[in-house]
């Protein structure tokens, strides 16, 4: 996977509050509490859960619980470049609740993700599809 297209989790790796570290199958989770300031009051992370996969320095997922530019919390998470709204969140989400919401996702997309990559270099008919028996060519037949 390609890294997330925000780059706000570099600083926020050098400001933030690691809350945990962790593995989520392949991949390495940083969990991090943003602090509220003056400079991103609007979108602002609240908590964030980099997973970055292997040796990766670059995380390719992130799940977020975030207040959107309208002031309301939201669940996010981010594939690559992709920034996905999952709707929203209460004002009272702790973080065992997110961290549990992040784990759910991780697993779905980690699943599903593996499935893609077992399936790839794979031959139409290993991919569940029948195989049809191989017939000899017909020969033509020449006029003499």
């Amino acid at each position: 996977m390609e890294a997330i297209g925000d780059f706000s989790w570099v600083k926020q790796l050098l400001t933030a509050e690691v809350i945990e570290r962790f593995h989520v199958g392949e991949y390495r989770a940083v969990a991090l509490r943003i602090p509220l300031t003056e400079g991103n009051a609007l979108s602002q992370y609240h908590y964030r859960i980099l997973l970055f996969h292997d040796d990766d320095t670059q995380p390719s997922v992130a799940f977020n619980l975030e207040t959107s530019i309208l002031g309301s919390l939201c669940l996010t998470e981010q594939i690559g470049r992709e920034h996905r709204n999952l709707g929203s969140a209460d004002d009272t989400l702790a973080y065992a609740d997110f961290r549990a919401w992040a784990a759910g996702r991780a697993e779905l997309l980690l699943t599903r993700s593996a499935g893609q990559q077992s399936d790839r270099g794979r031959p139409h008919a290993a991919r569940g599809r029948s195989q049809r028996q191989s017939r000899p060519a017909p020969q033509k037949r020449s006029r003499g």
